[in-house]
């Protein structure tokens, strides 16, 4: 279940989150280098949290707390 959510106004498009994502559910798209998440593949391990130098990955507070 993707946790994970992409704030587009903060997000730089540096890319460093799809090197970090473990299953392939980030990719930054070639043609406008936007950072797109594919909800079906994203496993939850917030492994991209932690090296967003923006912050612009986030989990929402009432989908942290949903699952804990």
């Amino acid at each position: 279940m993707s946790k994970v959510q992409i704030d587009d106004k903060k997000c730089v498009h540096c890319g460093v989150c799809t090197s970090a994502c473990r299953s392939n559910a980030l990719k930054i798209n070639k043609n406008d280098f936007c950072i797109y998440l594919k909800k079906e593949n994203c496993i939850g391990c917030e492994s991209c949290l932690g090296v967003c130098p923006t912050r612009a990955i986030y989990v929402p507070v009432e989908l942290r707390w949903l699952c804990v």
